[in-house]
């Protein structure tokens, strides 16, 4: 496996098809930051695939506004340098009481 210099920034990627990519991504080398409203969840997936060499991060985020959209960027920039790859698998959380 060769590392390579490309950050992927995915939400939504604590689970389902987020997740999946962040694995697949993650063995091509690439560093992957893992946006979810969920930290264990987060933090498990990071800690998960630890046995990959690329570089993996979480943001706990629910990207719920602009401001916290702002926030995420800034904060994948601060541990990338740089977003080569979005992947916007976030969608809508729905309550089951709602």
């Amino acid at each position: 496996m060769t590392t390579n210099s490309l950050t992927a920034l995915i939400t939504g990627g604590t689970s389902g098809i987020g997740r999946a990519a962040a694995n697949k991504l993650a063995q091509l080398g690439i560093h992957v930051i893992v946006v979810g409203a969920m930290r264990k969840r987060g933090e498990k997936t990071v800690r998960k695939s630890a046995q990959q060499e690329a570089k993996r991060d979480f943001i706990s985020s629910d990207l719920r506004d602009a401001s916290s959209a702002r926030e995420v960027a800034r904060r994948a920039v601060e541990l990338g340098n740089h977003v080569d790859i979005l992947i916007n698998k976030r969608g809508p959380s729905v309550r089951a009481d709602a």
